[in-house]
């Protein structure tokens, strides 16, 4: 088994490079969002859209848009700010990322049913965040869209809110008010959103801040080292086609011991992998992983479930070629399913149950837990399963490679 393992261990640092490569990958994919998305001034800290509105319409409609981007809940993504002719200045000035004009009788084309239209001036001098204000002032467009074709009705029996038959307007847009909360009522369960969120930042009991690099990065070395799993335990189905494995197992060596060996380099290459990763990102981007314990029992439970799957797929697989299509194929799909690729969650439904059978999930989960200021107690549960899963995964792949190499 050793002797497996060490030849394994030669021949990949006989030829680094590619390797090497694979690793750099995860810290250069967290540099750029990092430094596309973080702040000069706080580099590891994941900013707010900076977003200037001016109000030049000042109607009911237009109070509506304003009051939602006041809103606590709004405030964590956007910092908007209140403005009037002064805010073509301030955004020339850099101090915003984008400014949302509300034109005078925005309101009254909406309820006259004719074209109503958002003004959006993007800063030119920044790249990303534009992009989102553009999008966000497009969903906000589609929003109100929706609410006055359901409206529509309600909105138009209210009238002149000032009329000339005694019936006052408060009268009016209260009777209104009651009718499209009793609507609103009815189309809860359509509104509810689709269960995903985006992952929160969580600040450290220290005050330390995870970052966008702290958010990031896990999800990346995760993804790439089971990508680096992957392309080890290829060799395996390889040997088997070009005779290797038959001469191996003529010797002494049986096929377990052949099996356990590729398996034992696996993990010293996926904890090397580990050991390269993390102090790079504590140096280039300031990252905190938390307490070494509770690190060492999330990497290292995540490399035996990456073992045992890959160990599956090479069991499953005929050839080297279908073990490298199935096995990238199945890589690329936990890493977008588990949130490596993008950080979000799915919080209930089959995405979510897609994403608790992906080990990068779990070991986001737990890298992230460590990061935020907590123990190793805290990580018990996704260490248990990553560790328990890995084994399971790995007694099914040593069996199927076992039938593999003695037919």
């Amino acid at each position: 088994m050793c002797a497996v393992a060490w030849r394994d261990l030669k021949r990949a640092a006989m030829a680094p490079l590619g390797i090497g490569l694979m690793l750099s990958v995860p810290l250069i994919l967290a540099g750029i969002m990092g430094l596309s998305f973080g702040s000069s001034s706080q580099p590891g800290k994941i900013p707010r859209l900076r977003l200037l509105v001016w109000d030049r319409d000042g109607s009911l409609v237009s109070r509506f848009i304003t009051s939602a981007l006041g809103q606590e809940r709004t405030a964590d993504f956007v910092d908007a700010a209140f403005v009037r002719d002064e805010g073509m200045e301030m955004l020339r000035e850099g101090k915003a990322s984008a400014l949302l004009i509300i034109p005078p009788g925005f309101a009254d084309s909406i309820l006259s049913g004719s074209k109503a239209t958002l003004q959006l001036v993007k800063n030119p001098a920044e790249r990303f965040m534009p992009v989102i204000a553009h999008h966000a002032a497009g969903a906000l467009a589609t929003v109100l869209d929706a609410l006055i074709l359901v409206l529509e009705d309600d909105i138009r029996a209210t009238g002149d809110p000032f009329p000339s038959d005694g019936l006052s307007g408060e009268a009016r847009v209260g009777g209104m008010a009651e009718r499209i909360s009793r609507k609103i009522y009815h189309l809860s369960e359509s509104l509810t959103p689709w269960p995903l969120h985006v992952d929160s930042v969580r600040e450290q009991s220290a005050g330390r801040s995870i970052g966008v690099f702290g958010a990031v990065l896990p999800g990346l070395t995760v993804l790439m080292l089971m990508m680096i799993g992957q392309k080890l335990l290829r060799e395996v189905s390889e040997e088997h086609e070009n005779g290797m494995l038959s001469a191996l197992l003529a010797s002494p060596l049986n096929p377990i011991e052949y099996g356990a060996g590729k398996t034992l380099a696996l993990l010293v290459i996926i904890g090397a992998g580990f050991l390269i990763l993390m102090p790079a990102g504590a140096l280039l981007f300031g990252i905190n992983w938390g307490n070494p314990v509770g690190v060492m029992m999330v990497a290292g439970s995540f490399a035996v479930a990456t073992a045992g799957i890959m160990m599956l797929l090479v069991g499953i697989s005929r050839t080297g070629r279908q073990a490298d299509a199935l096995g990238v194929m199945v890589v690329l799909i936990m890493g977008l399913v588990g949130g490596s690729m993008i950080p979000f969650r799915a919080e209930r439904g089959p995405l979510a149950i897609l994403a608790g059978l992906t080990p990068n999930r779990w070991a986001i989960d737990g890298f992230l837990t460590i990061m935020g200021g907590e123990g190793p107690a805290a990580v018990i549960r996704e260490t248990a399963v990553l560790f328990f899963g890995g084994i399971v995964l790995m007694t099914a792949g040593g069996w199927a490679l076992l039938r593999k190499v003695t037919r």
